[in-house]
């Protein structure tokens, strides 16, 4: 999760040449295997669909409403870009990256593994949500230099050069997908490590009329987000308390 300056990718809207240019970044997404979620009446049903162990909040608040499994299974998509187009995008935003020919030649297959989906139903609305999965998986063309290419990508979303290198560092290019979240959007991002040893961040807003809070993190090779009409504080004695 990248916290990006809405400062800053409005300067990069501000030359022409790179607005057009990213307008026309459409890369080809073509969905190779999909299946639609399907619902069970149980976390066992759920763990033998998915072949892991379902993880449950040992304590959901009272007011949370009706329970709702599903379980989505593996999705794979196919990303083909175009090497000449996005290296002139990277040109016209003075960003120096070198991209291989192969990305002409090979698509980015994305992975998404099987997925069980929790959701409290209070008064027909959603309330609360609870998501497990394995990391997603991610192939790229042969020759293609992650590190080099996502640096550059953290700067095309308004990172300096500086930041976008300390990031880059401490993010495994390989397994990762950047999610970018406008710092103005959400007021507060706060790094947590929970009580079952857990590290994630935790997005919230206080100023905001009503609770709304979410919190993202990986353990033992699964990525869990709990979100809902809760506190971050709520939110964050929720997360501790998966099991």
């Amino acid at each position: 999760v990248v916290p990006v300056d809405s400062e800053d990718m409005a300067a990069l809207r501000e030359n022409p040449n790179l607005e057009r240019l990213v307008r026309q970044l459409e890369p080809q997404l073509e969905v190779i295997d999909d299946n639609e979620p399907q619902d069970v009446d149980s976390l066992d049903e759920a763990a033998k669909l998915v072949g892991f162990n379902v993880a449950r909040i040992k304590s959901v608040p009272d007011n949370a409403g009706e329970l709702s499994i599903s379980v989505a299974r593996q999705k794979v998509v196919q990303l083909q870009l175009d090497r000449d187009l996005l290296a002139a995008v990277f040109e016209a935003a003075e960003i120096d990256v070198d991209l291989p020919d192969s990305l002409d030649e090979e698509p980015v297959i994305i992975t998404h593994p099987n997925t069980v989906i929790q959701t409290w139903y209070r008064g027909g609305e959603e309330a609360l949500r609870f998501v497990q999965m394995l990391a997603p998986t991610i192939s790229y063309p042969d020759g293609l230099d992650l590190d080099a290419l996502g640096v550059a990508s953290l700067q095309l979303l308004g990172l300096s050069r500086e930041q976008a290198e300390s990031l880059g560092a401490t993010i495994d290019w390989a397994n990762t997908m950047v999610l970018p979240v406008p710092s103005n959007a959400i007021t507060e991002i706060e790094e947590v490590t929970l009580a079952n040893g857990g590290k994630g961040l935790v997005f919230s807003n206080p100023d905001a009329d009503q609770d709304e809070a979410a919190i993202m993190w990986t353990q033992n090779g699964m990525s869990y987000l709990i979100r809902g009409s809760y506190g971050a504080d709520a939110i964050k004695s929720m997360a501790s308390q998966v099991e």
